[in-house]
């Protein structure tokens, strides 16, 4: 860590962070995602399609819950990692809907309230 003293309200840069795992670290596959919204936050529930006899299903593994600010930056960091690895890569390719087992989302996503109060 950089022993440089910080003004309160700088930016951190990226070399100043250290990632470290907490005992709670979970690795999981996921091919399938749900997203629920509020207006006070984003919930992505990622899970595995599966298929077990002629019965379709996403077992749901684990959901994480974050604010509408940092939802909008992981989408941006994610598009440009997608970018960066197509033009590595090739273009990743989807699938056509009548190719697919099944739904990576469940349905349209709920609107958020036009107004919310509180009552004190």
């Amino acid at each position: 860590m950089s022993d440089a003293i910080r003004q309160p309200g700088s930016p951190i840069q990226q070399q100043d962070l250290e990632a470290v795992r907490s005992e709670k670290f979970l690795k999981i596959y996921a091919n399938a995602a749900n997203i629920e919204t509020t207006v006070w936050d984003f919930n992505l529930v990622f899970g595995e399609l599966k298929k077990i006899d002629d019965k379709i299903f996403i077992e749901q593994t684990v959901a994480i819950t974050m604010s509408p600010q940092h939802a909008k930056a992981l989408a941006g960091v994610l598009a440009g990692n997608v970018k960066e690895y197509e033009k590595q890569v090739g273009e990743i390719k989807l699938p056509q809907p009548a190719d697919a087992i099944g739904p990576t989302t469940t349905g349209p996503q709920p609107k958020a309230p036009a107004s919310v109060g509180f009552k004190t």
